[in-house]
């Protein structure tokens, strides 16, 4: 496709675009109208190479330094993310046949991305790798590779989980699979040979300070992709997650625990050198909690993030008016289409007006929920299939989430010297209410310790995949 001087856009070839790729169904011309949306694109395609990849190729208008950050971010903010290339051709012009249709022939072949390759040693790591190979259709993977950074997303860890098992005689958990991105971390779990660490490695890159990112209510830090792929280039990006999804009978301690452990994982994980913190919803306030300790222990936190989190519980306006937590018994179909709607973030509304709009029992209104989304969501929604009927991770997710909730209540602002960066999504509770919590904040802090406030039109719950984000987040970052 590409897109003409006064904004038409024209087809350069077939308009049968819809791929299968590892068992998702694709439409590659929503991905191509999607980047033309995008200011820097004057022409754009998107091709499964080999039968493996999904690769974007782009003539801009402008190539600035971060463009490909730009169009990451602008794809997650509205599509899947399987739906998002994982590597991408910078052209000159498109090559097209003497009647002016694209030759995806002649399309240059992308170069091979990531670090450098280490073999996996032991039988075990070999077997690791080869369901790897299996699950994200590439021909080798190295030992210390990233699985998210090779093409894995939320939906092939449970194709992953499954085919571990077979393979390998193993069951791992998701959260375990999440927490050990890596073929050698998935083997020390297999072993038994982990430590206690709830410190995830969300980006490859090892340069300048790193960024820890603490768990919203749900527990884990998957929520975090976005970010951490927008700042590769940039810095570490490093995930905290909820030591009671990851550890089997570890019930969610106190608040004030909670930020005692998480502040010592970190003076564990990073002896020497400076922090940046941040979080979004719950998150947020973590990040502020467990700065205040690091500081008082002696060490420097750069920044703080400040992602649409709510204030203490003494902000009454606030928690009346909408932020106190649900104690509405909730069904478990009812869970399921929170659950689906979190997973599919594009399509939530969606699902939520299906479950709406569906007559009858729960169980019915389910049965309809499931239909459209056999329909609309195809093999991505089959693979969740399995876990959302039976709970198990899913349903201890959820019960995380109702007892972190309650142990929000307990937290505070925090005297803190880090500057504060606040983001707000403008149609959520925060975003309503900003003005409000930054007063709040600035009383403990100082009027000059808020930097920078920004608000994003959109939800609380899609603010970290809106483009306009994460543009902003990684400036900030700078």
């Amino acid at each position: 496709m590409r897109q003409r001087a006064n904004g038409v856009i024209e087809y350069l070839g077939r308009l049968d675009h819809q791929v299968k790729l590892r068992g998702l169904r694709i439409e590659l011309g929503e991905i191509e109208a999607r980047l033309l949306e995008h200011p820097i694109v004057r022409e754009a395609t998107v091709q499964v190479v080999d039968g493996k990849h999904l690769v974007g190729y782009l003539v801009l208008q402008q190539a600035a330094d971060d463009w490909r950050d730009q169009l990451s971010a602008h794809l997650t903010s509205h599509l899947p993310d399987y739906m998002v290339p994982a590597q991408w051709v910078l052209l000159e012009l498109m090559p097209l046949s003497p009647n002016g249709k694209l030759e995806r022939k002649a399309l240059p072949k992308p170069q091979a991305i990531g670090r450098d390759y280490v073999a996996p040693q032991t039988g075990l790591e070999q077997q690791l790798a080869a369901v790897w190979a299996q699950v994200l259709e590439v021909e080798r993977v190295g030992l210390h590779d990233n699985f998210f950074e090779l093409g894995g997303h939320s939906l092939l860890v449970l194709l992953l989980k499954d085919r571990i098992h077979k393979a390998c005689g193993a069951m791992l958990a998701v959260n375990q699979l999440m927490l050990h991105p890596t073929v050698a971390g998935q083997a020390r779990c297999i072993e038994g040979d982990v430590g206690s660490s709830l410190i995830v490695r969300l980006n490859s890159q090892t340069q300048r300070t790193p960024l820890y990112l603490f768990h919203p209510s749900f527990g884990s830090v998957h929520c975090y992709k976005a970010i951490a792929l927008a700042l590769r280039e940039q810095r570490p990006v490093f995930g905290v997650v909820c030591r009671a999804l990851v550890e089997e009978g570890v019930e969610v301690p106190s608040w004030a625990q909670i930020v005692e452990d998480y502040t010592h994982q970190l003076l564990l994980a990073q002896p020497h050198g400076a922090f940046r913190l941040g979080g979004w919803s719950l998150g947020g306030n973590l990040a502020m909690e467990v700065a205040y300790r690091l500081e008082q222990a002696g060490r420097t936190v750069e920044s703080l993030g400040w992602i649409d989190a709510p204030p203490p519980a003494r902000f009454t306006a606030f928690w009346e008016e909408g932020g106190l937590v649900d104690e509405r018994e909730i069904c478990a179909a009812e869970r399921r289409v929170e659950l689906l709607a979190v997973m599919f973030p594009a399509y939530a509304e969606q699902i939520q007006n299906v479950w709406q709009a569906a007559p009858g029992e729960q169980d019915e209104q389910w049965r309809r929920v499931s239909e459209w989304a056999e329909l609309n969501l195809g093999d991505s929604f089959r693979v969740l299939t399995d876990e959302l009927q039976t709970g198990g991770e899913t349903e201890r997710s959820w019960a995380i989430k109702q007892v972190l909730d309650e142990r929000l209540q307990d937290t505070d602002y925090r005297a803190i010297k880090a500057p504060v960066h606040c983001w707000w999504a403008a149609l959520s509770e925060g975003g309503i209410h900003q003005a409000l919590i930054e007063t709040g904040m600035r009383e403990v802090i100082g009027q000059a310790g808020i930097q920078r406030s920004v608000v994003i039109d959109t939800t609380h719950h899609r603010i970290l995949d809106n483009a306009e984000f994460i543009s902003s987040f990684v400036a900030a970052m700078e």
